[in-house]
């Protein structure tokens, strides 16, 4: 029973939607020459609307019939009766799914049909000719201003054609070798200081002085010798132990 309950509204949703993308959707031009039959539409678009509220209402019913179905088939019921009503709620809910792109599609076609009626009121001309195809306001044929075509400028005397430009091939001549310069001759002052005999060696004292003694050459001055402070180095004094001086070793 309720399993044929659930075929019956699936069909006929099914036909519905059938019948929706078969009706032909009104053309309107931005003219406003279709705008005349907008109260037939919107009393289809009415009926229509009741249509999809009957529709609402048994999806409803189908929710709690599938609810009631899923709720016998935990109960133990058989196995094709769960797998048709988890196919029938994947084919509702893609049903439910293009129903509401339909609504979505009849509201924006609502609102350009307002949007030309607004622009037809505001721009538009008189009733009698916007069916003609009259289109008034400031943006009508008639508002327009005149416009005066500008002459064109007179030909000017002929230009001469340009002289032809120079090739760009230019003959390179190699940098002369690198000489080195000539030895200079020597000038007058270097001659002179080149010239310039150069003063005689001194020439030793054969005699030393005969007052000194012999010994004097060889041996040092006695007065130049440093003499010594007079300090001297002693020893260290003997280091005693602990409990008094160290007994000497015995002797042999």
């Amino acid at each position: 029973m309720a399993m044929n309950l659930i075929t019956l509204m699936a069909r006929q949703m099914t036909d519905f939607l059938r019948a929706h993308r078969q009706q032909p959707q009104p053309q309107v031009s931005a003219q406003g020459g279709g705008l005349e039959q907008y109260p037939q539409e919107q009393t289809a678009w009415e009926a229509q609307a009741q249509a999809q509220l009957q529709l609402q209402q048994q999806r409803e019913i189908q929710a709690q019939l599938q609810a009631s179905a899923l709720a016998q088939a935990q109960g133990g019921g058989p196995k094709y009766i769960t797998d048709l009503s988890k196919a029938l709620s994947i084919e509702v809910k893609i049903l439910l799914e293009e129903v509401g792109k339909l609504r979505d599609e009849r509201r924006a076609m609502q609102f350009e049909v307002e949007e030309l009626r607004v622009i037809r009121a505001r721009y538009g001309g008189p009733p009698s000719t916007a069916s003609a195809g009259y289109i008034g306001g400031p943006y009508g044929t008639n508002a327009s201003p005149q416009t005066q075509l500008i002459p064109e400028p007179e030909p000017g005397p002929p230009v001469p054609p340009h002289a032809p430009a120079p090739g760009a091939w230019r003959v390179v001549h190699p940098p002369p070798a690198m000489r080195r310069p000539a030895p200079k001759a020597p000038t007058k002052h270097k001659k002179i200081a080149a010239a310039a005999p150069a003063p005689p060696p001194a020439v030793p004292n054969p005699h030393p002085n005969a007052n000194l003694p012999a010994w004097a050459q060889w041996r040092p001055n006695p007065l130049l010798v440093p003499a010594s402070t007079g300090t001297e180095v002693r020893a260290p004094p003997p280091r005693e132990g602990l409990f008094g001086p160290k007994t000497p070793p015995p002797r042999r």
